[in-house]
């Protein structure tokens, strides 16, 4: 679980990092075609960045998946803790 989390926080700091980046490298991008091409490289990170979650979750080799198919989890259901 703690591997699924730290390859979480990773892309999640991918995606953040890069949009500070995009934005320097559109400053030295014509004004005209700067909105279109931050739009479009901020789109096509964020959809990277999720279809790589979405495969870490769902993958049969999975962290996560082995944890919620045995039963452990740190989820509360009624009064007590799963």
């Amino acid at each position: 679980m703690v591997s699924f989390l730290a390859n979480f926080a990773f892309m999640g700091s991918i995606y953040f990092l890069s949009l500070p980046a995009i934005m320097i490298i559109a400053s030295m991008l014509p004004v005209s075609s700067r909105k279109q091409i931050v739009f479009f490289s901020v789109e096509c990170i964020k959809n990277l960045v999720n279809l790589i979650l979405t495969w870490m979750v769902s993958s049969k080799k999975s962290k996560y998946k082995s944890v919620k198919q045995s039963g452990q989890s740190f989820f509360q259901t009624g009064n007590k803790v799963l």
